[in-house]
């Protein structure tokens, strides 16, 4: 595996960040809201999914779009200014790169709890519940599996 070498120019900083949240804002994802796809100027459907140019606009939103970064990167007049962008900019990069854990009390949720090699007790203290929980957890994911 290789190392990211981090440019020292801080504008070459945040154009690589810039590029690294194009690669990965461009592929279509699961569209999650309950909305038909839309339709691009060309007549044809694009695939559901990727990013919501929306949520550019929401400041706590933390998966913003390359575009808001490079738009932002022509505002930028100081060394103050291209730091704030690159770390705003690794933030992004970092939400869009990891998934949030799935919703407490979800299927996916107890699948992951069932699935966690740390002793009970250090997943019940890690996800605030009581480690018989943990183990019923278990019990039940060892039963579909043996059925």
């Amino acid at each position: 595996m290789t190392t990211r070498r981090e440019p020292s120019d801080p504008v070459r900083r945040c154009r690589q960040l810039i590029a690294e949240l194009e690669l990965i804002s461009q592929a279509p994802a699961m569209n999650l809201e309950p909305t038909r796809p839309g339709s691009d100027a060309k007549g044809g459907n694009r695939p559901p999914g990727g990013i919501d140019r929306r949520d550019d606009r929401e400041p706590d939103h933390p998966l913003k779009s390359h575009e808001h970064f490079r738009r932002r990167l022509h505002r930028c007049r100081s060394t103050a200014d291209y730091e704030a962008l690159a770390a705003d900019a690794e933030a992004a990069l970092h939400a869009w790169q990891h998934a949030p854990p799935p919703p407490k009390d979800s299927l996916a949720w107890k699948d992951l709890i069932a699935a966690d090699h740390r002793p009970a007790k250090d997943v019940a203290t890690a996800w605030d519940i009581s480690a018989s929980y943990v183990y019923q957890l278990r019990r039940r994911r060892q039963q579909q599996e043996a059925a």
